[in-house]
């Protein structure tokens, strides 16, 4: 008789168990669930790249020996036709060796006339590369990663203003009809680009305001080309540059994306009501950086133009949701 109690007593206290297990079990998944309270603040999608600048230029060389007399001063606009330098003296009396391997990269793309007379309008640089006529506007759809990382190495050189032998470069026009950027991203990041979208370059000493020209995939890389037609004091020589593109800057709730997934075709997030259950709150994206996003927070315009409520600053948001269970509307 007493063994028959304690099997009873051992199948109800077994019941018990299980009916804690199944009542209990979702309150504690809930409360070991992450989540995270959400902010106002502003989001900037920003890449730190390793760019190269690509010109319409042209390299004058000195038609003859002599010593230099620079008539226009560095970064000044020219009209065509306008004297750049003179000559007076019987200057060196052989090449400057510092410019064979720029002169070599060049070959006969290079431009003389006995009055040094520039022959198109643009700005003048006294700084050369030999890269004036490599890279150029008509060919960067053959451009490079591996051109890039080549290109960063070389040296801009400071035409001295000195004596000069026969055929040394003088001083080279810059057209400023327009100039681009060009850089490699990674593949994954390609989608936070858009054709025709302005972006704010940042170098070193001033910030400019580009245009996105197009967007390329090559290989394991993505090549972006910006276009400029902003005045940058260093743009006529400065070849290859480690710069920030800020892509955008807005302003609104921002959440993680790991937190965002679709339920029954509209984008949303789950939020934690006061009775620690998930709440599905519909989002509308404004930007992403691919790791967060910024929303709008209380009301956006639906597809058929009537408000809806979505998250607030503040609110919970569950970080990893299992996008299979099922949720609560408020």
């Amino acid at each position: 008789m007493k063994k028959k109690k304690l099997l009873i007593i051992i199948y109800l206290s077994l019941v018990l168990v299980m009916a804690l297990i199944i009542y209990l079990a979702p309150s504690i998944a809930g409360m070991l669930e992450q989540t995270y309270i959400a902010e106002y603040g502003t989001l900037k999608t920003v890449d730190e790249v390793e760019a190269c600048i690509i010109r319409d230029e042209t390299v004058y060389v000195a038609p003859e020996s002599g010593k230099i007399n620079r008539l226009m001063e560095e970064g000044m606009l020219l009209k065509q036709g306008t004297k750049v330098v003179q000559f007076s003296g019987k200057g060196s009396e052989e090449a400057d060796s510092k410019y064979v391997q720029v002169l070599a990269k060049l070959g006969k793309n290079i431009e003389s006339n006995i009055d040094n007379l520039n022959q198109a309008a643009g700005v003048v640089t006294y700084h050369v590369d030999g890269y004036e006529k490599i890279l150029n506007p008509e060919n960067i759809s053959e451009f490079t990663k591996e051109k890039l990382d080549t290109i960063s190495k070389a040296e801009v050189l400071n035409i001295d203003e000195a004596n000069f032998y026969k055929g040394d470069p003088i001083f080279k026009i810059v057209n400023n009809g327009g100039w681009y950027i060009i850089y490699f991203i990674e593949n994954s990041r390609a989608n936070l680009y858009e054709e025709g979208k302005s972006v704010t370059v940042q170098f070193s000493d001033d910030n400019v305001e580009c245009l996105v020209d197009s967007i390329d995939e090559i290989d394991n890389y993505t090549r972006i080309v910006l276009s400029c037609n902003r005045y940058y004091i260093r743009y006529p020589y400065v070849r290859a540059e480690d710069i920030s593109v800020l892509i955008s800057e807005e302003q609104g709730v921002i959440i993680e994306n790991k937190s965002i997934f679709e339920l029954d075709g509209q984008t949303g997030v789950y939020l934690k009501n006061k009775l620690d259950e998930n709440v599905f709150k519909p989002v509308k994206i404004i930007t992403t950086d691919n790791e967060n996003s910024v929303v709008y927070s209380k009301y956006y315009n639906g597809t058929d133009g009537m408000p809806v409520e979505t998250i607030e600053p503040y609110d919970e948001v569950v970080k990893s949701p299992k996008v299979s269970e099922s949720s609560k509307e408020e």
